[in-house]
């Protein structure tokens, strides 16, 4: 059978209990997967062909089952000899999958398609299946709410490393610190020098180029502290370990442009200079 759908130019998915049995299919082409219910994900038509009853019940039924995995809408084909009522609980199993387990999208103003969907942890992944209107096909996705996404005021008090959770006294440190954003091609100097003065710390902001004429952190507006070399600057540090949003203006283009970057200072890398 699935060298016969391979050569009729079909994708085929394969799963067995015993992997061995399966290496013929996938010789073929078959695609293997681990469980029952990744085999049913996402695809047009799902077939079986397993032992006994209890077989059958143990592949469509249940969280790892077929009928709560597959995505809504495939032909769902049993050819295992069993009993006509079973094929009835399968198709009623199936009826209450229904379409109350969708997600429906609502339109934005700009006219895009937006979902609310519950996210049970930050930077962990979330197994979805997305529908396309025009291809009438339905995608599996994996979505990641990154932690490092959310603004500083979404955090919990006590919850960002700072110069007071740190016991930083007053002094002068070294750094590490990660840039991110922009084109990729520009660099920053790591390590680099931290300040500590009243429980407040800045860091200098070395550039790989002499092009930027002033930074920003928030509404505020940061000169160079060089007039010569690459481009410096000292600048607040308002977190450690996580992402701080900064704002620096290059010369190198024909027009001056304002470049939206994010500095990680790494806290376990701080060392008294």
């Amino acid at each position: 059978m699935v060298r016969n759908l391979r050569k009729a130019g079909y994708e085929v998915a394969i799963y067995t209990r015993t992997k061995a049995k399966a290496e013929d299919g996938i010789a073929e082409g078959a695609v293997w997967c681990d469980t029952a219910a990744e085999c049913a994900k996402g695809r047009d038509v799902v077939i079986t062909i397993v032992g006994y009853p209890k077989d059958v019940e143990e592949v469509y039924f249940g969280d790892n089952g077929i009928i709560a995995n597959a995505a809504p809408g495939p032909y769902v084909i049993d050819m295992t000899p069993t009993s006509p009522r079973l094929a009835v609980r399968i198709w009623e199993e199936a009826e209450k999958a229904g379409e109350g387990d969708y997600i429906q999208a609502e339109e934005s103003a700009d006219g895009k398609n937006v979902f609310e969907i519950p996210v049970e942890a930050l930077d962990k992944g979330i197994d979805c299946a997305a529908y396309s209107k025009k291809k009438e096909t339905w995608y599996d996705r994996t979505l990641v709410v990154r932690a490092s996404s959310l603004p500083m005021e979404a955090y919990k008090e006590g919850n960002m490393k700072t110069v007071e959770s740190l016991g930083l006294e007053d002094g002068t440190y070294t750094v590490e610190v990660k840039l991110e954003g922009g084109s990729g091609r520009t660099t920053v100097e790591t390590p680099t020098q931290l300040k500590i003065q009243d429980g407040k710390a800045t860091a200098v902001i070395t550039w790989g180029s002499s092009h930027y004429d002033y930074m920003k952190v928030g509404e505020e507006k940061y000169e160079p502290v060089n007039t010569e070399g690459n481009s410096s600057f000292e600048i607040p540090v308002t977190v450690f370990d996580q992402k701080q949003k900064v704002i620096a203006d290059t010369t190198a283009m024909s027009v001056p442009h304002e470049i939206d970057y994010t500095l990680i200072f790494d806290s376990e890398s701080i060392q008294p200079q």
